[in-house]
Order: structure tokens, then C-alpha cells, then sequence
């Protein structure tokens, strides 16, 4: 999605935040909210992964 946002060797902070909506006809997750945000998190521990 975002492959050709970058020049070659430049830096990947240079990429603009991106947001992903996933509009469905039914709930697919099944849980009735209306909307599911999701983070990115290391499976691991938990914490939230975030590029500074």
C-alpha cells in the first residue's frame, strides 16, 4: 500500500501515518460493537508497538 510513497534509501519516518478501514456487511467479529479499533502490540508482552 504504501510501497511506492518512498524514494530509494530514504528514510522510513518519511512515511506518512496510515489509517485502514475495513467496512463489512456484518459483524465479523461477532462481538456487536460497532466499531473494533485495533493497535499494533508485541504479542509477547503486550506493549504497544509505535514508531517514534
Amino acid at each position: 500500500m504504501d510501497a511506492n510513497l518512498l524514494k530509494k534509501s530514504e528514510d522510513f519516518d518519511k512515511l506518512p501515518e496510515t489509517r485502514i478501514i475495513f467496512i463489512t456487511e456484518n459483524d465479523e467479529i461477532g462481538k456487536g460493537l460497532p466499531l473494533y479499533p485495533i493497535e499494533r502490540c508485541f504479542l509477547g508482552t503486550g506493549e504497544k508497538f509505535a514508531l517514534q
